[in-house]
């Protein structure tokens, strides 16, 4: 499997349109490497030791800079928590309402029966442009 290095981040950063910066870089390693749909608060507590000159605004800007060049995805959990996705292939997600943790899951059946189901639906002046569920579950007791 192909190793993601610096360089390889620097230019997925510039291909959507950025100026490459030391935070921008540093935020998504820390996504990568984390691979946990961090909250802003995650991030912030991981990264404002060793990044110079980040604040939770800068935080902020930097991942709704993100969202906005199709980088990352939102992600809204069941206590209201925003959560940032960097997945780009398509998937759900299962959220375990005990520990709040979320599951990302790929099923190529089920998205072709939701895409299916939706290509004879009409929504007046809107185009379906993603589908995705959010699958609400808990650790069966024995």
């Amino acid at each position: 499997m192909h190793q993601i290095t610096i360089m390889d981040i620097k230019s997925y950063i510039s291909k959507h349109g950025l100026k490459v910066t030391h935070q921008r870089v540093a935020v998504i390693e820390a996504i990568m490497k984390n691979n946990n749909h961090p909250c802003v608060e995650d991030l912030f507590k991981e990264l404002s030791q060793n990044v110079h000159g980040l604040s939770k605004a800068t935080l902020y800007n930097i991942l709704e800079q993100f969202c906005e060049k199709g980088i990352l995805k939102k992600i809204t959990t069941m206590d209201g928590k925003l959560r940032y996705d960097l997945k780009h292939l398509p998937h759900h997600h299962i959220h375990n309402i005990n520990d709040g943790t979320i599951t990302d899951y790929y099923d190529d059946e089920i998205n072709e029966i939701i895409t299916n189901y939706f290509k004879n639906k009409h929504f007046d002046n809107l185009e379906i442009v993603d589908i995705s569920l959010e699958i609400k579950a808990k650790p069966i007791k024995f």
